[in-house]
């Protein structure tokens, strides 16, 4: 996740610089970023803001937070920014919540990150996908910059969920599709019997 956080605090650096009334209304809260006991977590994300000079619009709490009270501050939020893993295969399965919290999202993804396409698919939020390997990050921070700059001169708080294009990732769709197989194995089960 840290050459995405990279990119977001360079581009938060170069907004500052070049729109500062706009930038200096930006604060982005990273909670739960930590696996260690409450209170024993080490933060990662406000050092490496640190050394892009964003310390002071960016607050880390490492203590995981329930359930309950994620999708509170998911739906309080004016915005929510994902930042995804240079892990070829990594997939941000807590995404579903985000979407349905219907704020202004950004997504910076590895490009071949199932998350750019599920967000493609179901058109949602402003999207940066950078490939690591080739390390033009110049273009991504001004693809991280202008997505900034789209959500935070729209000052809108709610989207509007396409709910046609989610349709096939609700729990009914997916329960369809697994009541669906498991009826295709017994009537294969009954032609042999």
């Amino acid at each position: 996740m840290r050459y995405a956080l990279e990119i977001i605090f360079k581009a938060m650096a170069k907004g500052l610089a070049e729109s500062p009334d706009l930038f200096s209304r930006l604060h982005i809260w990273f909670i739960g970023t930590s696996y260690g006991a409450s209170g024993t977590g080490i933060k990662t994300i406000q050092p490496l803001a640190r050394s892009f000079g964003m310390d002071e619009f960016v607050t880390e709490i490492t203590d995981r937070i329930s359930y309950f009270d994620t999708l509170f501050l998911l739906k309080r939020a004016d915005m929510l920014l994902v930042p995804g893993s240079t892990d070829t295969s990594y997939t941000a399965s807590k995404i579903f919540p985000y979407i349905m919290a219907q704020r202004p999202l950004m997504a910076v993804f590895y490009k071949n990150s199932s998350v750019i396409d599920f967000l493609k698919s179901v058109h949602c939020g402003q999207i940066v996908s950078f490939d690591h390997i080739n390390r033009k990050s110049d273009s991504y921070v001004d693809e991280c910059l202008n997505a900034f700059r789209a959500i935070l001169a729209e000052r809108r708080r709610e989207t509007i969920l396409d709910g046609h294009a989610f349709e096939p990732y609700t729990a009914k769709a997916k329960t369809r599709a697994q009541v669906d197989f498991f009826d295709s194995i017994v009537q294969r089960i009954q032609r042999i019997q």
